[in-house]
């Protein structure tokens, strides 16, 4: 065996380790916030719980516009070939897309949300519901991207702390368990205006860190090559485009077989009824 390979071995079972392990902290804390989430709010608050979760993952996804999962592949790919600035300025492609992109998609997520609490008559989303869920798929998706990022530039386990999940990593996931958890023993009422805004807040709190670490690993490369910024060519630039829109249809289609079925439970059903088919 070649002495690179067996130096990266240890790394790489190390590093696969630690994804499954945080995946894991990350599933186990979101079943235990939605068995308290239920609990908390009974079958009509869980319903509407569980349609704002879709959503955000809905608006993240349409966000990033596939351009997480492109960054990642160009980026990686070039440093893959000692090409430092060329995979930076892939990097600072995605980072800037997606600024527009979610600003977009969030900006319509509180439109669209408004005209659904009209149209169907759920008072019970509140406006600060409706705005914590346009903040929360802002948050969401640049704390994927982040994620993505580090992960382009081999940062395993950080980005495994940021990634992995519908509502954010474990470390957001564990920081919206704990008030769940002190409703729960202190017999604290809580509303669903309270839960998004724990939800929100969570990812909100976790993403600055994401993009600390994103921004440290980015400079650790960008000091290998310090010659001039690389400017992607026109040609690049239509390639890396084809790819997010390739990758976001891809993800779009299977969120579409996943997730469709909550939204148009919430159109045709009770919101009693579509708590207990959001809890089965």
């Amino acid at each position: 065996m070649p002495s690179s390979e067996a130096s990266s071995r240890p790394k790489l079972i190390h590093d696969a380790i630690w994804v499954v392990g945080c995946r894991v902290v990350g599933i186990a804390s979101t079943l235990v916030s939605n068995l308290l989430v239920a609990r908390l709010l009974g079958p009509d608050g869980f319903g509407v719980f569980f349609l704002i979760t879709t959503i955000l993952a809905l608006g993240s996804l349409l966000s990033m516009g596939g351009l997480g999962d492109a960054g990642l592949r160009f980026v990686s790919e070039n440093l893959g070939l000692n090409r430092i600035r060329v995979a930076l300025a892939y990097m600072n492609r995605t980072l800037k897309q997606a600024l527009v992109g979610s600003s977009i998609v969030a900006l319509l997520t509180i439109v669209g949300l408004l005209f659904f609490r009209h149209f169907f008559q759920r008072d019970e989303i509140t406006s600060v519901a409706v705005a914590s869920t346009g903040l929360g798929v802002l948050t969401l998706a640049w704390q994927q991207i982040a994620a993505q990022m580090l992960r382009s530039l081999n940062n395993l386990r950080s980005a495994s702390f940021y990634s992995g999940g519908q509502t954010g990593g474990p470390i957001s996931n564990l920081l919206f368990l704990c008030p769940l958890v002190v409703a729960q023993i202190w017999s604290i009422p809580l509303t669903i205006t309270h839960v998004i805004a724990f939800l929100v807040g969570s990812i909100f709190l976790t993403m600055p860190f994401a993009f600390w670490d994103l921004f440290r690993d980015r400079h650790n490369f960008a000091a290998l090559d310090t010659e001039s910024t690389y400017q992607l060519t026109t040609p690049e630039r239509k390639e890396f485009a084809k790819v997010a829109r390739s990758l976001l249809g891809i993800q779009s289609l299977a969120f579409v077989a996943s997730q469709s079925d909550i939204m148009i439970g919430n159109a045709m059903l009770t919101p009693q009824e579509i708590g207990y088919y959001s809890a089965a």
